[in-house]
């Protein structure tokens, strides 16, 4: 039966209340039903917001192409470097050493989390823009449906599961935008040492500009330390959008003051409505195919294998290429790395048919990318093999925003 069938009937008088809720996964209220009124509910929220009501990506924290487990500070495995679709900011070298780890740590229903831990302390320096962030950025043709800059702005809501360990202090979320006139909106929240889900209600933006394009239209982040007498604190939680960049409150704590603290999180979901529903739990193939529009690599690092597909002449002046067609379609053209199977960049191993790996093309690299394929070619192997060598080779391809 339908979900207007099952509303008809319902109206009709045939169809309880917790029968149309059974039907629909929501709970039996009437501010869920009374749409039918005319007025907004989050029935008629989660009839506008499906499929896909998740706007984020891998918000079940599941997909780590990667890596499981880094450990970054200022300069060194910032950025794209664990967690897919997570970047994380050491912002004006802000100090401290945060672990980053897939843990199976996580609320009835998911089977992983994100485990931030404190592995060396730090102290934002006063008066400073030092803060560290870990975020998410929502492709911008993707957020359409907030509207936002025009009289038909969305509100939104943000959620997410949380547990800590030793750290039950305030802690900063920073929501911006980036397209025209940047906007700016936070709010702080303190985590506790159970998992709790946690949801903030987002005021709509007649005034900021999302443009439809591939770029990055929006910024969620968690803020884990802060200079809080710096330029980017204020005193209070946001109550509208801004076009002043406050990323964070006065009374945000460092999470680097002690290296027992840790913050666990899941579970991120945001939705147009003003309350959160259920998390969308999709596949894991699924999250991975999302994944990969920004990040793919080859099968496995030191184990995957492209096949040559041009010649390979037995001269020290041999030409080498073979073909890489991407799973997923890039953002972007992408940036493509190429490794031998020990790891050195812009180097490719051959084998002659079981007798083994018998020699190393040298300044092996990737030319005619788009964003479906990539071409690796050398000109000049310098070393002997035969035209019905195989090559072995290891790739990274990057459009990250």
């Amino acid at each position: 039966m339908t979900r207007a069938r099952i509303l008809a009937d319902y109206v009709a008088g045939g169809t309880s209340a917790s029968e149309f809720d059974v039907l629909d996964g929501l709970t039996s209220t009437t501010a869920e039903l009374n749409y039918v009124d005319g007025v907004t509910s989050n029935v008629q929220t989660q009839l506008d917001n499906k499929p896909s009501m998740n706007m984020i990506i891998n918000g079940g924290m599941e997909v780590w192409q990667r890596s499981t487990d880094i450990t970054a500070s200022d300069g060194s495995n910032e950025g794209y470097n664990s967690i897919d679709r997570w970047y994380f900011n050491f912002n004006s070298s802000c100090p401290g050493t945060l672990d980053i780890d897939k843990s199976t740590d996580a609320p009835s229903g998911f089977g992983s989390s994100m485990r931030l831990k404190c592995n060396a302390t730090g102290t934002p320096a006063g008066s400073s823009t030092d803060f560290v962030m870990a975020s998410i950025s929502l492709e911008a043709q993707d957020l359409q449906r907030l509207c936002y800059g025009s009289a038909d702005a969305k509100v939104t809501t943000l959620s997410w599961y949380m547990k800590s360990v030793n750290f039950t202090t305030p802690i900063s979320v920073s929501i911006e935008t980036f397209d025209g006139t940047r906007e700016f909106y936070h709010v702080n929240v303190s985590p506790t040492t159970s998992w709790a889900r946690y949801s903030i209600t987002i005021p709509k933006s007649t005034s900021a500009t999302i443009s439809n394009d591939t770029g990055a239209g929006l910024l969620i982040g968690f803020v884990l330390s802060g200079s809080t007498d710096g330029s980017l604190a204020e005193a209070n939680d946001s109550s509208a959008w801004s076009t002043t960049q406050k990323t964070y409150r006065t009374n945000q704590t460092n999470f680097f003051a002690s290296t027992s603290n840790e913050l666990y999180i899941t579970g991120l979901q945001f939705e147009l409505g003003s309350s959160a529903t259920p998390f969308e739990h999709r596949t894991y193939a699924d999250e991975l195919r999302r994944c990969q529009r920004y990040y793919e690599k080859s099968a496995s690092d030191g184990g995957s294998i492209a096949y040559a597909t041009g010649t390979m002449s037995k001269s020290t002046q041999g030409t080498v290429f073979t073909n890489a067609f991407f799973n997923e379609p890039k953002r972007a053209t992408p940036t493509v790395n190429v490794y031998s199977q020990v790891g050195v960049e812009n180097e490719a191993k051959f084998d002659n048919w079981g007798v083994g790996n018998t020699g190393i093309i040298a300044n092996f690299g990737a030319s005619w990318i788009s964003k479906r394929k990539v071409t690796f070619f050398c000109t000049n192997a310098t070393t002997t093999h035969q035209p019905w060598n195989l090559v072995f080779i290891d790739w990274k391809a990057t459009a990250e925003m």
